[in-house]
C-alpha cells in the first residue's frame, strides 16, 4: 500500500498551575499539538444505478422494472460483485406527464428504482462501469472511492503524529528546566490545563481526493489516493 506521511508541528504552549492538595508545590506543563497525515489506497468503490419503465398500466410498469432488475443483478454478478453489495434503496411509481400544445399530456406510469453498487475489486472496475454505461437501461451516478478499514487506517495515523508530539516535546524540555516528561492528558481535540479539566468540541476534518477520469479503451477512472489526516494534543507534566 502507497503511503506517503506528513507530519506538521503546529504549537505548543508552556502552562503553569497549582495543584490545589499541594498549595506549596508549583509545576509546570507542555501542552503540544501534532499533526499527522498519510495517504492511503482505496479498497472499494461505490455508485448508484437508477432503473426506469414507463408504461400505460401500474402492473405493466411494474412487471417491466422487475424484468430489468433482474437481468441488471445477472450482469453485476457476472462482475463478480456479490448479491450482498447490491442494495435497492428506494422503488417507486408516479403518473408520468408531458407539455405538448400548451396543454398537460398523460404519458403512462412511471417506476423507478435505485440501487447502490460496492465494488471490492477496483481493478475490475474500468470494463463494469464502461459495460453498464453502454447499457441504455441503466443511469450511473455518484461514483465514489472509498477505505473499508477507515478506523484502523485512522489508528495507525494516531500513533505518527504521537510519535511527532513526542519528538517535538523531548527538544522543547532539553530547553527548558526539568529532568523528565510525564503525559497528564492526550487526546484528539484542543485540551485546556490539566488544572481546569475541560475539553472543548471536536473539530476533526477528513479530506477525501477527486474522482479524476481519463481516456482509454474503457473508460479509465484513477482512483488516487484518500489522505487521513489527524491531530493530536498532549499535556506533559514537566518533572
Amino acid at each position: 500500500m502507497m503511503k506517503r506521511i506528513v507530519a506538521v508541528l503546529l504549537a505548543f504552549t508552556l502552562l503553569s498551575c497549582v495543584d490545589k492538595n499541594e498549595p506549596k508545590k508549583n509545576y509546570k506543563t507542555l501542552m503540544v499539538k501534532a499533526a499527522a497525515e498519510e495517504e492511503f489506497v482505496p479498497d472499494i468503490a461505490t455508485f448508484q444505478i437508477n432503473l426506469e419503465c414507463t408504461k400505460s398500466s401500474t402492473s405493466a410498469s411494474r412487471d417491466c422494472l422487475v424484468e430489468k432488475s433482474n437481468s441488471l443483478n445477472d450482469k453485476l454478478m457476472g462482475f463478480g460483485i456479490a448479491e450482498k453489495d447490491i442494495l435497492t434503496t428506494s422503488v417507486t411509481m408516479n403518473r408520468d406527464y408531458t407539455w405538448r400544445n400548451n396543454s398537460r399530456v398523460f404519458l403512462g406510469y412511471k417506476a423507478t428504482t435505485t440501487a447502490v453498487i460496492t465494488v471490492r475489486d477496483l481493478s475490475t472496475m474500468d470494463k463494469i462501469y464502461s459495460d453498464l454505461l453502454d447499457d441504455e437501461n441503466t443511469n450511473l451516478y455518484g461514483l465514489n472511492y472509498e477505505l473499508s478499514e477507515m478506523d484502523s487506517l485512522k489508528n495507525e495515523v494516531y500513533l505518527k503524529a504521537l510519535d511527532n508530539a513526542n519528538k517535538l516535546a523531548d527538544k522543547l524540555a532539553s530547553k527548558l528546566p526539568g529532568e523528565s516528561l510525564e503525559i497528564l492528558q492526550i487526546g484528539n481535540v484542543e485540551l485546556k490545563s490539566s488544572s481546569e479539566g475541560r475539553v472543548q468540541d471536536a473539530r476533526n476534518a477528513m479530506a477525501v481526493t477527486e474522482e479524476k477520469v481519463e481516456q482509454s479503451s474503457y473508460i479509465s477512472i484513477n482512483k488516487g489516493t484518500i489522505p487521513v489526516r489527524v491531530n493530536l494534543y498532549v499535556e506533559y507534566l514537566i518533572e
